[in-house]
């Protein structure tokens, strides 16, 4: 599932010398039910639906740059050190219990860990690691850690995604979940131009959808083929899309970018041949309005909807008042509601009606925690 490292150049100078609350990382579970975040001084555990606080935890040392959800039913999460006085040094993974409050583990890493992600017996940290690696890959630059890690349809694998040392191309990895430290198949394939800046797979590891630096267009791949199934357009301009999600029925596909939620129809749309440079141009033909939310949390004032008429491979909805880095993941067992995390604590939800042309969404937003200006 999405999950996003904030880093500095993305929050104000008062806020990475003061806000002990600042988040540092944000990021769903596997299924979306749950959210955690991390912060300056601990971590955040969350219900996302509905929003529910379960734990808020402090850490005396300093700030967790990242956390992973390993066990949800014995509540123990894994956490790396980060912020502007890292709890603890950056090559070290932690195991913590946030009910019992006790660290119960730890992996010493040969490097620094930005990222980490965890299935079944396996734990991911840019490289495949138990104790100790069975096997290492190279990637291109990939400071964020960008990766995605699911179990396949039947459970007798895992999938894992991630950026491969040619710039532009995913690597797709079969891990075995019946037998230990067994790669079932690995290949790569070109998916962009440029470098990648978000990956997701599908909730049964089926499907890959990705964007470049340049997000101007989302793609959607078979991860055991490579072959490109879907191409969806962003806009016409450079934006930095943050987070991207498949629904679970994989009829549709959001991504989060610099200030606007889209979501695109994997049905409606086909797969054009067009390059990310093209100057192709925006659909003009909307239909838009405004929905008040009552609360400034979002966005000043109002927020504004779009519904494209001229849908093309372009969105089928946009959403924009999202006004800083987010995370994005379509609600367990519906395609119809989305759930958007910001990096500013903001938890928001939004339930559209697809069989509507037109559709003023129900939309509701909930203060994760207070973050002082």
């Amino acid at each position: 599932m999405s999950s996003l490292t904030i880093t500095p150049q993305e929050q104000d100078e008062h806020d990475r010398n003061t806000d002990k609350n600042r988040l540092l990382f944000i990021g769903y579970n596997e299924k979306g039910k749950k959210f955690v975040g991390g912060t300056e001084s601990g971590i955040l555990v969350c219900e996302s639906n509905p929003f529910m606080e379960i734990a808020m935890r402090k850490f005396p040392d300093g700030g967790i740059g990242f956390v992973e959800i390993i066990n949800e039913k014995e509540s123990i999460v894994a956490l790396v050190g980060g912020g502007s006085h890292p709890a603890f040094e950056l090559n070290i993974i932690k195991f913590y219990n946030y009910s019992t409050k006790k660290l119960t583990g730890q992996i010493i890493c040969r490097q620094k860990v930005v990222s980490l992600k965890s299935r079944d017996q396996y734990c991911i940290r840019g490289a495949i690691l138990n104790e100790s690696p069975f096997a290492t890959y190279k990637t291109s630059p990939n400071p964020k850690g960008l990766m995605s890690f699911v179990r396949d349809k039947m459970g007798s694998k895992c999938i894992l995604a991630f950026p491969d040392e040619k710039k532009g191309c995913i690597r797709i990895i079969n891990l075995s979940t019946t037998s230990t430290n067994k790669i079932l198949k690995d290949h790569a394939f070109v998916a962009h131009e440029g470098s990648l800046h978000a990956i997701t797979c599908n909730s049964l590891g089926s499907l890959v959808a990705s964007a470049s630096d340049n997000g101007t267009l989302l793609k959607l791949f078979d991860t055991q083929s490579g072959r490109k199934l879907h191409e969806f357009r962003r806009g016409k301009k450079k934006s930095t899309i943050h987070s991207i999600a498949i629904s679970h029925d994989d009829t549709y596909v959001c991504c989060v970018s610099s200030s606007t939620l889209h979501v695109f129809s994997v049905k409606e749309d086909s797969v054009p041949q067009e390059a990310e440079t093209n100057n192709a141009s925006t659909p003009n033909s909307y239909a838009s309005f405004f929905t008040k939310t009552g609360s400034s949390l979002i966005g000043a004032g109002y927020d504004v909807f779009n519904y494209c008429t001229n849908r093309g491979n372009r969105s089928r909805f946009k959403y924009h008042g999202i006004d800083s880095p987010s995370i994005c993941t379509f609600m367990e067992k519906t395609n119809h509601k989305i759930n958007v995390v910001t990096s500013e604590g903001i938890m928001l939800e939004l339930e559209f009606d697809y069989s509507k042309d037109i559709e003023e969404p129900h939309t509701s937003t909930q203060n994760v925690f207070h973050v002082q200006k």
